[in-house]
This record gives C-alpha cells, sequence and structure tokens, in this order.
C-alpha cells in the first residue's frame, strides 16, 4: 500500500487549460474537492492542462481523480515546452466500485518543474460532449505497510425518510463514500513510529493491487487505537475516510 501526502498539491503555482468553461475554469483543480470542477469549453482537438509548479519537484506520482474520460497523456518537462518532453507517459483511467472514473499512475522518479495532462478526443462518459476533472495531485508517495487488516466500506449517509404512497424510502444527504478500517499488527516499535500517518492534511491511498481506481482521497485519521505490548510487538489501528 502507498501513500500520497497533499505536499506538492499546497505549492502549484498555477495551474491552466488550453480550453475552459468560464463557470468550471482551470484553477478550481487548486481545490482538494473533487465536486469542484474544470470543464473545456469545447472538443474538437485534443484539450490540455498544464501544471507550473514554481521551481521543480518530484513528480513520482499522479492521481487524476472525478474523470468522464478514460485515456490521456502525462508528459513532465523542465520548461514549458512540449515539443520533446522530458517524460511522455499514456495512461488508461478506470472506474472504482461507486463509478468514478480515476488513475494512480507513475510518472518519474526525476523533479520538474512543469507537468502536463493531454486529454485526446475519445468518447465521454454518461453523453457528456466535454471533458470534466475534479482532482489533479502529484508528488511523491511513501511505503504504508506492512497492513495487516484493510476494511473497505461504502458509507451511505441518509438525511430523511419521505413517504411515497403509504410506504418510505430514503433520500441521499451525500455521494456515497468508502471508509477505510485499517490494521497493523505484530510490527516493532520503531514500525509503529515510522508510519507516515501525521504531517498532512489530506492523501491519496493506494492499495498497491494492479487495479490504478483502486486509489482514494482521504482524510487524515481523527483517532487512532495502540496496543504496544513490547518493543517488539505493537499493533496500531485506524480509520480513513473518504473526501467525495
Amino acid at each position: 500500500m502507498r501513500i500520497l501526502p497533499d505536499y506538492n498539491f499546497r505549492y502549484m503555482a498555477s495551474i491552466t487549460a488550453s480550453s475552459a468553461n468560464a463557470l468550471f475554469p482551470a484553477s478550481n483543480l487548486r481545490e482538494l474537492d473533487p465536486a469542484v470542477l474544470w470543464k473545456a469549453s469545447a472538443f474538437s482537438s485534443a484539450v490540455t492542462l498544464t501544471i507550473d509548479f514554481g521551481s521543480a519537484v518530484k513528480v513520482d506520482k499522479i492521481w487524476l481523480n472525478n474523470a468522464n474520460f478514460k485515456t490521456a497523456t502525462i508528459m513532465a518537462n523542465s520548461s514549458n515546452s512540449w515539443s520533446s518532453p522530458a517524460v511522455t507517459k499514456s495512461v488508461t483511467l478506470d472506474k472504482d466500485d461507486l463509478g468514478i472514473i480515476k488513475g494512480y499512475f507513475a510518472l518519474s522518479s526525476t523533479s520538474y518543474r512543469y507537468v502536463r495532462i493531454s486529454i485526446p478526443v475519445q468518447p465521454l462518459e454518461n453523453s457528456n460532449i466535454v471533458p470534466f476533472l475534479g482532482n489533479i495531485i502529484i508528488g511523491s508517495d511513501v511505503d504504508f505497510s506492512p497492513v495487516a487488516k484493510w476494511e473497505p466500506d461504502v458509507d451511505h449517509t441518509f438525511y430523511t425518510f419521505t413517504s411515497d404512497g403509504g410506504s418510505y424510502f430514503k433520500t441521499s444527504k451525500t455521494k456515497p463514500r468508502h471508509v477505510f478500517g485499517c490494521g497493523f499488527e505484530h510490527i516493532t516499535k520503531a514500525e509503529h513510529k515510522a508510519l507516515p500517518i501525521t504531517g498532512w492534511n489530506n492523501a491519496i491511498i493506494y492499495t498497491d493491487l494492479d487495479d490504478v481506481s483502486d486509489s482514494y482521497l482521504v482524510y487524515a485519521p481523527a483517532g487512532r487505537s495502540s496496543d504496544v505490548r513490547n518493543p517488539i510487538d505493537c499493533s496500531i489501528e485506524m480509520t480513513f475516510e473518504e473526501l467525495v
């Protein structure tokens, strides 16, 4: 399992798009809320999103979330020039178990100032005519092991029950989201202390099970339960809640 904290996201200097609806500008992608979208204004040719970090940063991994397209090309370069970028990677996003299109991809172990996402013309989900995207998060991830217990659950929060011809139905208050129970058992005190669960507000959790959509934007765990029996036998449990 891997964790990609939001460090680089905080320092994104700017993001621009070759095409953008005035109501859904590229600057929306500087918000962590996946529902705050960038949308293109037209899609007769490929559209691009260009991120400038202001200076070179590690771009090991990139996460794209809440999209309505499946294929893209990701590039990285030291300058805002794209005729022959240092890194070019074609990627395919996929749907998670709630139908959200996303993808977690390895990019480069080298630092670059600029990253560009090019979205070629393609059929879009749900008969949309222009592409949209909710998140771009780029940076270096860290190992989150050894996980002994991983319990993904889908949480449906309901707002009210509404009468309907003598019966009742539930009206959803929010979109479904994942809540993950996570446990580490029989680890050393040093491993317990080194777990990367502090110092960040939000992060991407990637299960590293060969499914790019098995990746989730989560809040830092609000609480955790530890059992320290001796220096070589400790355990810890926590809960991660998804931001949707």
